[in-house]
């Protein structure tokens, strides 16, 4: 598709959302109409609990959420122009196109046992995470009953990255992995890892250590999930 600009005649580019993969096999679905607005959300949050007899609660800073991407894509079934692309393009229906893009954003994949990283592209635009949440609204229908059009309102989770440069999705509520450092102690750790050094007990009796003084550097420990985790996750979501 194109229009004329300043220079003539300049593509239109069109809104995509590729598998953030460097495989060229790496799946992609590009929206059939740019969207006329997105939403891009920012968030800290911070803990919101109050002691007993205060007037207020302090603030304490507990984490920056991941972004948000909101966007509405609108689905619609083409009318052939007689042109091979025109014939093969009508012959993919709304319900078609739908699928195609639950393939791509909401089915978990096999190997990673969750759904695929994305790359959200369109100009200046360009954001990496995981589909959140779709609803599919269908508003026509031909004779038969079949969709023509459709509007997907989408919500993106943003990626964070780990100290090997990979992107991981932020999941508080999962079990944290550390590999303990030579200067390192159990609750100097844990209070890296939950932010509360007295929890050291807990992790102590997760991973079966009688000394937890006599801690090895590369020793691997595991970090349950805490209350305060699952807090955390309730604020975020």
């Amino acid at each position: 598709m194109s229009f004329l600009g300043t220079g003539g005649q300049v593509a239109l580019k069109m809104l995509m959302i590729e598998e953030l993969t460097p495989s060229a096999l790496a799946r992609r679905f590009e929206a059939q109409f740019n969207p006329t607005t997105y939403k891009h959300s920012y968030r800290n949050v911070y803990q919101k609990r109050q002691a007993i007899n205060t007037g207020g609660a302090a603030l304490k800073f507990m984490l920056t959420a991941p972004e948000l991407l909101s966007v509405t894509l609108v689905l619609q079934q083409p009318m052939s122009d007689n042109s091979l692309i025109g014939i093969l393009k009508a012959k993919q229906s709304v319900h078609d196109r739908v699928q195609k893009f639950l393939s791509l954003a909401y089915e978990i994949k096999g190997t990673s046992h969750a759904p695929r990283l994305l790359k959200i592209s369109w100009g200046s635009l360009l954001f990496e995470g995981a589909m959140e949440s779709v609803d599919i609204k269908y508003t026509a229908f031909d004779h038969a009953g079949e969709p023509i059009r459709c509007e997907l309102d989408v919500s993106f989770r943003g990626t964070l990255k780990d100290p090997t440069g990979s992107f991981v999705i932020s999941s508080p509520d999962l079990t944290h992995a550390h590999s303990v450092k030579d200067w390192q102690n159990l609750p100097m750790i844990t209070d890296d890892i939950y932010g509360d050094p007295h929890l050291y007990l807990l992790v102590a009796q997760a991973n079966g250590l009688d000394h937890f003084r006599a801690l090895q550097p590369g020793q691997k420990l595991h970090f349950p999930p805490t209350e305060k985790d699952q807090s955390i996750s309730e604020e975020i979501a």
